[in-house]
């Protein structure tokens, strides 16, 4: 999706390219993506007061594009948690009027100053008659929204967001539930998410087939290390790894590349410089032992020099050698 500016005005436009179409959603679709967005628009506009006329063209089997006129508003993945109330709200009214979307993400809805809140990308959507929508759809659209924030945010979201929605309707499920269903699916996307680092893409590249971070993100007084693996299929899941770690927010080190290396294969890192931690540092461990769990994740705080102390005090995983991985069920 995109934000245009024109001589006719601001535009949302949306374009489906035909390199989508291996999706086997597509494959369930009875007209191409655009024309279904734009019919699905046309009967939910008019209930939120999006005015404005709503272009779409198909130019060739799998190729076209819909265009709306752009709304003034803030995504809810810049709102959340200060706007969780009026979230919930305009949650609650898009499924009293048969809305719902299996591929909700709060960086797909905007939040209008009215407290409207407008779907961005229809791609997945339905809109059925009026209060038609199920009380487990409504409940998985809370999840997803939350499960799109951070899990900090999330925790400060949850309750708010339920009791904004018990203004217009039945809350679906109570917050604790809410949070549960949240993290798990977090986690679910996240993990499928990080196997994109293991392949070409925007910020990946691949030389001799092994992966290489096109930009490595700073962190401010990088120490670069290498850590030596048994073998290319363990190297390859410990870059999956940290880089899940990273889409978790969580203070990990950064990967960088999987390279050959003289001993067989290594992947190499970025930490923030510092210190190993000493058992005086019990609080530190255990603070970071804690946003793991909360993530999903073990560490094993008896390694102490897997870990760095960096200038700020905060304490950072820094080697394979601190992580046990997921908590398993």
């Amino acid at each position: 999706m995109l934000r245009i500016v024109t001589p006719t005005g601001v535009w949302l436009l949306k374009l489906d390219a035909p390199e989508r179409a291996f999706e086997p959603v597509r494959k369930l679709l009875r007209t191409g993506p655009a024309l279904r967005e734009a019919r699905l628009h046309e009967r939910l506009a008019p209930r939120l007061h999006w005015e404005g006329p709503a272009l779409v063209d198909e130019q060739a089997d799998g190729l076209s594009w819909f265009a709306r006129p752009w709304q003034e508003g803030r995504l809810l993945s810049e709102a959340l948690p200060e706007a969780a109330e009026a979230a919930g709200e305009g949650l609650a009214l898009l499924h009293e009027l048969g809305f719902h979307d299996p591929d909700l993400a709060p960086g797909d809805v905007l939040l209008r100053a009215d407290g409207a809140l407008l779907p961005l990308d229809l791609g997945h959507a339905k809109l059925r008659p009026r209060g038609a929508t199920g009380r487990s759809e409504r409940a998985a659209d809370l999840a997803r929204l939350l499960a799109g924030l951070p899990e900090a945010r999330a925790r400060l979201t949850a309750a708010r967001l339920l009791e904004g929605y018990a203004r217009l309707a039945s809350p679906p499920c109570r917050d604790y539930e809410l949070s549960a269903a949240a993290r798990k699916l977090r986690s679910e996307l996240l993990r499928k998410h990080s196997r994109r680092c293991l392949r070409e893409c925007s910020d990946f590249e691949l030389r001799d087939g092994l992966p290489k971070r096109r930009s490595p993100p700073p962190l401010g007084g990088e120490a670069e290390v290498q850590w030596p693996c048994v073998d290319r299929a363990a190297a390859l899941e410990c870059f999956r790894a940290f880089y899940e770690l990273e889409l978790h927010g969580l203070r990990a080190a950064r990967i960088v590349s999987v390279a050959a290396s003289a001993g067989g294969v290594q992947v190499r890192a970025q930490h923030p410089d510092g210190r190993v931690p000493s058992p005086e540092d019990d609080g530190a461990l255990l603070d970071l032992g804690e946003e793991f769990l909360r993530a999903g994740f073990a560490l094993d705080l008896d390694q102490l020099d897997a870990f760095r102390l960096d200038q700020r005090g905060r304490l950072w995983l820094t080697h394979p050698d601190g992580f046990l991985g997921p908590l398993r069920n």
